[in-house]
């Protein structure tokens, strides 16, 4: 039987989307060790929302958005075993994490008119 996670208050769960392989012009391959620490993740479920003083604030997302996040590097405080700070792993597999809604820098957009020249 498959178990959903449920997000509570300001948490969004999220699955970590497969990073695109850099190389060079020379066909050098770029590790993920010397890439940006951003990833992108698709919004599986949200939670309640953010307590403010008149109420919950609804997130500014939806499930199936597909947003920027910044992977910090591992801290060294035991509380968290080696984990990010703001990353909370809930797969084996270490795809899917609860973050809260403030270290989601953003969302891609799909739906945007072409550039104007």
């Amino acid at each position: 039987m498959a178990t959903m996670i449920r997000p509570r208050g300001p948490m969004i769960l999220i699955r970590r989307l497969p990073r695109d392989q850099r190389v060079t012009e020379g066909g050098i391959t770029i590790p993920d060790s010397a890439q940006l620490t951003l990833f992108k993740g698709k919004v599986l479920a949200l939670g309640d929302g953010i307590e403010t003083g008149t109420g919950l604030r609804e997130f500014n997302l939806s499930v199936g958005d597909v947003v920027l996040i910044h992977d910090d590097p591992p801290t060294t405080d035991p509380r968290f075993r080696g984990a990010s700070r703001h990353l909370i792993p809930v797969s084996a597999d270490g795809d899917q994490f609860l973050v809260n809604e403030s270290y989601i820098y953003a969302a891609e957009e799909t739906n945007l008119p072409a550039a104007e020249a």
